[in-house]
């Protein structure tokens, strides 16, 4: 099912086949590939989902099945100390 899980109250209640059918009939993409890019501040230090990292490139990840609730997760750290390289106001300009 693409990692999905269902619950149903009793044997007679489940409407599997139907659930199973309608899972297989999403439109699916497979082998792709995601590139991360960031600003030079920033650096991906955890992944979360269903791919994994690249071998030889750095940020590029293989996700080998995906549909429309498929969703990933990273976390970012700076790369410094410092945050920003640039200070930036601490609202956005209204004009």
């Amino acid at each position: 099912t693409g990692g999905y899980l269902y619950l149903y109250p009793t044997l007679e209640d489940s409407t599997m086949p139907q659930d199973i059918y309608r899972r297989l009939r999403q439109p699916r993409a497979w082998a792709g590939l995601l590139r991360l890019r960031t600003s030079v501040e920033f650096t991906p230090e955890r992944a979360y989902g269903h791919f994994f990292a690249d071998q030889q490139y750095e940020n590029l990840y293989h996700v080998l099945s995906c549909d429309t609730h498929t969703t990933f997760g990273f976390d970012f750290e700076f790369t410094s100390s410092q945050g920003f390289s640039q200070p930036y106001p601490p609202h956005p300009p209204i004009g």
